[in-house]
């Protein structure tokens, strides 16, 4: 639950790799936090990636480019993970609580429930969020990596926030825009499909076009 950096992360998932056996190239999706993971990996390991897939990434000091309420809500959102982990050890979160992910196989929702119910989960989550400007440094590569990327944008991507009181979604998109377009430099191989209407949760709101542009970029490596 420590220690949440992108390095820390892309080791334990290099470690999980090659304890699994999977064999490399890899093709690594990213989405949201996930991206600035994969292009951590990518910085650490190039000669085990084959392309790499932006899933309406997150990027490297997004959150000092976007509007203010957008820093506010998600420093809002980091002091409640850091109030709920001791909650949880207090027996105070239950599994039963839990809601369930929609786009979540029902085979796992146990698991996921059992998992958030768990202080560690707030710990960890926390811990990624004071621990950002960290791992945006991670992340920065000193130049473009010779290999294939997607950029897959939500055309509407705060749209998924659009819930929380005040939050400035058609200003947010604008620069958000910005932001993904800054993803393919990247690689010099690289293109972008904006899904239209689309939010950030890709998963759930625009499952069979990502599954499209995904599909369609990996048989064309």
């Amino acid at each position: 639950p420590y220690s949440r950096t992108a390095n820390q992360i892309v080791e334990e998932l290099h470690t999980g790799l090659e304890k699994l056996g999977i064999s490399e190239p890899f093709v690594f999706m990213g989405h949201s936090y996930g991206g600035l993971i994969i292009k951590a990996y990518a910085k650490k390991h190039p000669e085990q990636i084959k392309a790499l897939i932006f899933a309406d990434a997150a990027t490297e000091f997004q959150f000092e480019k976007l509007p203010p309420m957008v820093s506010m809500i998600v420093d809002a959102g980091k002091q409640r993970f850091k109030q709920t982990g001791p909650m949880a050890r207090a027996g105070l979160v239950t599994a039963e609580q839990i809601p369930i992910d929609s786009a979540l196989n029902r085979n796992f929702w146990t698991a996921y429930q059992a998992a958030l119910a768990r202080g560690s989960a707030y710990d960890a989550m926390y811990n990624e969020l004071d621990l950002i400007h960290t791992s945006y440094i991670h992340a920065q590569l000193a130049k473009p990596i010779d290999k294939p990327v997607l950029v897959i944008s939500a055309e509407n991507s705060f749209g998924a926030f659009a819930q929380i009181p005040n939050m400035p979604v058609e200003e947010s998109n604008k620069v958000w825009v910005k932001l993904q377009q800054s993803l393919l430099s990247v690689s010099a191989n690289s293109k972008q499909v904006v899904i239209p209407k689309a939010t950030h949760d890709l998963l759930l709101s625009a499952p069979e076009a990502l599954e499209k542009a995904v599909i369609g970029f990996v048989k064309g490596l």
